[in-house]
């Protein structure tokens, strides 16, 4: 029966699974993380993780959620330049905000209430995560499930066997899962 179904249809199937995947390790390192961190250094790594999502709008325009694939449709003959100019869009717009950041470390520590590590953890993760999007979205778009998949779960399995590795046993708990957040995003 699976596999006579239209490709669309497995497709939707299988990002509802990776969705749920990715939800599922939210889950899963909450009560390691808990476990092995202080309140407070749970709460710093809990506020990279909402500055991230803050500067993702700002370095990246979100562009890789809609915009990306209507893009994609229109200029279906030549995906492969389109797809270059928004990752350099991506790019340029995280340079801008990485330089500001990082020109004025202590004023936006203070502001952002995180360390300078945490600040430099954001800007290379800035410029590590539009490529992981943008190739998503791809994937999406040409319904190509299989390969997105395997690479969501071996992201979420690595990021929580390297995140807690480095929990573990780094004195800055939290830091130390966010500079594992960044490096197992980059290798994969």
């Amino acid at each position: 029966y699976y596999k006579n179904l239209d490709i669309k249809i497995k497709a939707s199937f299988w990002f509802i699974v990776c969705s749920c995947f990715q939800k599922m390790i939210a889950f899963v390192t909450t009560p390691i993380y808990t476990r092995i961190m202080t309140e407070a250094q749970y709460g710093e790594y809990n506020l990279f993780l909402s500055w991230i999502e803050f500067f993702s709008i700002l370095c990246t325009l979100n562009i890789f959620y809609s915009a990306y694939t209507v893009g994609l449709n229109k200029f279906e003959s030549d995906k492969d330049r389109y797809t270059g100019n928004v990752h350099l869009l991506c790019f340029i717009l995280t340079t801008i905000i990485s330089i500001i950041l990082l020109l004025w470390i202590d004023f936006f520590s203070k502001i952002l209430k995180m360390s300078r590590g945490y600040i430099i953890s954001l800007v290379l993760y800035m410029y590590i995560m539009p490529t992981f999007q943008i190739w998503s979205s791809q994937q999406r778009y040409y319904f190509k499930y299989r390969m997105l998949v395997i690479v969501t779960m071996l992201l979420g399995i690595c990021t929580i066997c390297v995140g807690t590795l480095f929990t573990y046993y780094f004195e800055n708990k939290g830091q130390a899962a966010s500079i594992a957040k960044v490096i197992v995003e980059a290798i994969i």
